[in-house]
């Protein structure tokens, strides 16, 4: 038997009366039905339910965002049961349930393609999400690639290269928060320090991975560039890629990751609308 206490709380700590609490405790029967309730004045609310292993749930409430948690009441290494109780017995966990501020409209990228050469930066129009010309129809590079592959005495070895174009234009990276709907932060940090480039290598064996350094899947970069929209105006444009930043082997050339780009000048605002996307995460 498994009972845990949710208390749901908004990004300032403050209580969440009335959020939608709808989930599962594992435990080996495929009919045994969901359990579902709000969170009373408190912010809380407790399930208590047969279960063999955890507890998988999501909370929901009009104005903010959704948030999916997964709590293991079995963890491996410790005596964490005892009769027919997992321990700690209801316990308490505290959900962060971010509220919605200002949603915004922004472009939604998600970029599968080969890069065109090798060895030589290649100019990436993140508004247009499309290499420059000749190789694309992006008329601003404010992001460049560069991709080499080689393969010497048995060790196949990618360096791949994201730089931005001009001095005042860079990326910090941030841990992704998975848990949230909203992963990242509201508003880009212009004091934050941007860095110009971001160097990824892949190196492995036909039978063992030497090395594999990249932008992984819960973590990404917010972006700053400076760039001439197809408005016809110029300034800072804002946004986010999300990992995994991918590099394909084999010879194919292909990178890989999704983003979201602002497109009004100078704001920093993060956080889509969602407009026209089916999708989780934003």
């Amino acid at each position: 038997m498994g009972a845990i206490t949710v208390r749901v709380v908004d990004t300032t700590g403050i209580p969440v009366a009335g959020a939608k609490v709808f989930g599962g405790f594992w435990n080996n029967n495929p009919d045994d039905r969901a359990v579902a309730g709000a969170s009373d004045e408190n912010g809380e609310i407790t399930f208590e339910h047969l279960c063999t292993g955890d507890f998988n749930f999501s909370v929901t409430k009009d104005g903010y965002y959704r948030t999916t948690l997964r709590y293991w009441f079995f963890k491996t290494g410790f005596d964490c049961a005892k009769d027919g109780r997992w321990l700690p017995w209801n316990p308490t966990l505290e959900v962060v349930l971010k509220e919605k501020r200002n949603p915004t409209a922004m472009y939604m990228k998600y970029v599968d393609t080969r890069v065109p050469i090798q060895d030589t930066p290649v100019g990436f129009d993140l508004e247009t999400g499309d290499w420059i010309t000749p190789y694309g129809k992006g008329r601003s590079s404010n992001m460049q690639v560069t991709y080499k592959h080689t393969m010497e005495t048995g060790v196949w070895r990618i360096n791949c290269t994201v730089a931005f174009t001009n001095l005042t234009d860079g990326a910090y990276q941030f841990q992704q928060d998975v848990y949230s709907l909203l992963r990242s932060s509201y508003h880009a940090d212009d004091s934050a320090e941007y860095e110009h480039a971001f160097d990824f290598v892949y190196e492995r064996t036909n039978d063992k991975i030497l090395q594999h350094k990249r932008i992984g899947d819960d973590a990404g970069l917010i972006f700053r560039v400076y760039c001439e929209t197809a408005h016809g105006t110029s300034g800072f444009h804002y946004g986010k890629i999300y990992g995994p930043i991918e590099f394909i082997e084999a010879g194919l050339m292909n990178i890989r990751f999704s983003y979201l780009f602002n497109p009004v000048e100078n704001d920093t605002n993060l956080e889509f609308d969602g407009a026209g996307f089916k999708g989780g995460w934003r």
